[in-house]
């Protein structure tokens, strides 16, 4: 068996081009920071408010009379919950630095390879 040589890269200054890189991007990041902290600030708050008036309503007779009231209210809770994690995770894409969970990303996979099965079980 053969081996190729390969030359060897040109030495890397980690602290020179890290140092360079986050000097140029620290604006931008302080940006992005600052947006995140206003949305979560923000939708957390509007979050907190309408659970705190759903359980004082919950204190009443005339609170439980009018469940549906409450529904809507914890729709509104998940609503909001669902629009801050998105607004806050496209923040973090735009710098790149938005979290993936790798272990939800392979139960949509097993998921969808379940269903590819499933349909090449049923029509053969």
């Amino acid at each position: 068996m053969a081996t190729s040589k390969s030359t060897p890269a040109a030495p890397f200054d980690a602290v020179t081009h890290s140092t360079r890189s986050s000097n140029a991007d620290i604006p931008k990041l302080r940006r992005v920071v600052q947006e995140m902290d206003s949305l979560s600030q923000g939708g957390f708050a509007r979050i907190a408010a309408v659970a705190k008036l759903a359980l004082s309503r919950l204190e009443t007779p005339a609170g439980h009379q009018h469940i549906e009231d409450i529904a809507n209210v914890l729709e509104l809770i998940w609503g909001t919950a669902d629009d801050m994690q998105n607004c806050i995770n496209h923040a973090a894409e735009t710098v790149g630095c938005n979290y993936v969970d790798e272990h939800e990303g392979r139960r949509w996979e097993a998921r969808r390879q379940a269903r590819e099965a499933d349909r090449e079980m049923l029509h053969g």
